[in-house]
């Protein structure tokens, strides 16, 4: 779980790097919003699945 954890992070950290030199804005800042976004993402989905699952049984 931890490595699974860490390679995500990698990647995340990576993407909002890459953003960062693309529309020239702060690497820091771009970071922060990309991984907010990611776990917004996961938060929906994943409240989605469980609300699905509920309606199964």
């Amino acid at each position: 779980m931890m490595l699974i954890s860490t390679a995500f992070g990698m990647v995340i950290s990576v993407t909002g790097i890459g953003l960062s030199y693309v529309l020239d804005v702060p690497s820091g800042a771009t970071i922060i919003l990309v991984l907010s976004f990611v776990y917004g993402l996961v938060a929906i989905g994943m409240d989605m699945f469980e609300g699905k699952h509920v309606l199964k049984s």
